[in-house]
């Protein structure tokens, strides 16, 4: 995906500085100890870790952003929707998860799309939808959070966003248990967008920064009860993969080990969470 001039390189570091607290879901990725900036390439050799994250794996593919042809294919760069890194871990009982991206704020937004986030364990198949839509129509491509729309979008075969749909049902944040998956159009084509059907199983704590982070990155960022992914949980079965609906590049991560499954899952978590989703609809609507 060819980009319009020259872009600035991603460097993405570890802080020296040990991390002592809980995550916060708010694009901000210095309290896992990444900082994410434009600035000479760089890409990541070693994770060691820190105090209170326990981290499952991580996994990044192309931090360098003019280091490619800009071919489009699996695992190749572009500049738009690029999958530059993604990185798992667990605190609190929670899953937490998160992605940087080179999307740009000039012409990603209009031509390519984020996929959404599929985790596969031996419970099932699990999608978060990662929303986020296109600019233009009110639409200024500020962060959006948990409980925005939805979004479903219409490729040609070249990857390109021709159109897009937007779900009050599928929301931005919500996590669906087999549901149905979408290919990208891109041999040999991949699941990367979430359809209608599955099971609502939770709304994640979530943040997409959309609009640019540094002003050629983006982030995604989340947390879900591990409780969510069933009575097994994630284990070491589990993979969790992010990629752009037009199939070029995809992140990866395995847990290297067992994630820590807090207590048993409640009979109530689905209706918890269907609850929680119908009150987001109904404080939407009764904004409009």
């Amino acid at each position: 995906m060819k980009t319009a001039g020259l872009t600035i390189a991603l460097l993405i570091s570890f802080s020296a500085l040990a991390f002592g607290g809980p995550i916060t879901v708010d694009g901000d990725l210095t309290d896992w100890g990444i900082v994410v900036a434009d600035g000479n390439a760089s890409n990541i050799s070693a994770y060691a870790g820190y105090s209170g994250i326990d981290l499952l794996d991580w996994m990044s593919e192309d931090t360098n952003d003019n280091s490619n042809s800009y071919y489009v294919g699996p695992n190749y760069g572009g500049q738009n929707y690029d999958a530059e890194f993604l990185a798992a871990a667990t605190a609190g009982g929670k899953l937490y998860l998160a992605i940087v991206s080179g999307q740009r704020p000039d012409n990603g937004p209009r031509l390519f799309a984020p996929g959404d986030i599929r985790i596969e364990t031996t419970s099932g198949i699990f999608g978060i939808e990662v929303g986020g839509g296109l600019y233009g129509g009110g639409d200024d491509g500020s962060f959006i959070e948990e409980g925005a729309p939805g979004t479903t979008y219409e490729l040609n075969s070249h990857g390109y966003t021709i159109s897009v749909d937007y779900s009050i049902t599928q929301l931005a944040g919500s996590v669906w248990q087999d549901a149905l998956w979408r290919l990208d159009p891109i041999a040999p084509g991949v699941e990367t967008q979430q359809l209608s059907g599955g099971t609502l199983v939770g709304l994640a704590d979530y943040y997409f920064s959309r609009n640019s982070y540094g002003t050629q990155h983006s982030i995604i960022e989340l947390s879900v009860p591990l409780t969510a992914f069933g009575p097994v949980g994630l284990d070491a079965e589990t993979d969790i993969f992010w990629r752009p609906s037009c199939g070029n590049d995809e992140l990866q991560v395995g847990f290297t080990h067992i994630a820590p499954l807090p207590g048993a899952v409640g009979p109530g978590l689905a209706v918890f969470a269907l609850l929680s989703l119908a009150g987001v609809i109904r404080r939407r609507r009764a904004a409009v």
